[in-house]
């Protein structure tokens, strides 16, 4: 991927690193919603990786070499529509054995429905650019909704009324730590949600 042997930070800060990256990596996004081709050469190095988990994409992925990462984002940059990217402080070096310098950080955005950050880990190529080897993207808290949780046996949320015939907005298949986590996150927003298992025990791993 063209690494410098030896990064060198100086003159710049490592925030300053991120904060160039960051514009680069803002200026591709931009590129691509408006030529309809997603482009990540200025900010992503050629052997680099994208974990996803619901920012871009409604499903937890990880992609691995640019060009992979560009085809399977093509379609959700355009419908995430990510703005209000900031770099929180505190952005660290890190030091290998083999004289490799990488920096990492974390970056806050907002899509079209959700908070987000994403962590991600910086190299130098050798023509001293610093890019992306690896993000992390994660959705945090969907936007302009309002949670309801219970305290103890008192409810937040209206009293449950028990009804013969129940209607569900969304249904979540498998009765594991990530499906009653999610379940639980769209019953707090006032979705009522189903939980379908093929076994008769809930959370079984975590037993």
């Amino acid at each position: 991927m063209g690494l410098c042997p030896e990064a060198v930070l100086e003159p710049l800060s490592p925030q300053a690193i991120a904060s160039n990256w960051l514009q680069l990596f803002i200026s591709d996004l931009e590129s691509s919603t408006s030529h309809g081709v997603l482009s990540l050469e200025h900010s992503f190095v050629d052997d680099s990786y994208w974990r996803d988990l619901l920012a871009f994409t409604p499903d937890y992925c990880t992609w691995y070499t640019r060009l992979v990462i560009q085809q399977s984002l093509f379609a959700g940059v355009p419908i995430a529509k990510p703005t209000q990217f900031e770099i929180v402080q505190d952005v660290r070096v890190k030091r290998t054995g083999l004289n490799k310098i990488f920096v990492q950080g974390i970056v806050q955005f907002q899509t079209v429905i959700a908070e987000c950050s994403g962590v991600f880990t910086l190299v130098q190529t050798s023509g001293g650019t610093w890019k992306a080897w690896s993000l992390v993207t994660i959705m945090d808290r969907l936007r302009d909704i309002t949670e309801h949780y219970t305290i103890g046996n008192m409810s937040l949320n209206q009293p449950f009324e028990r009804k013969d015939i129940m209607e569900y907005g969304a249904v979540v298949l498998g009765a594991g730590q990530c499906g009653l986590a999610v379940a639980a996150c769209l019953e707090n927003i006032g979705i009522p949600t189903l939980v379908v298992e093929n076994i008769s025990k809930i959370a079984k791993s975590l037993k």
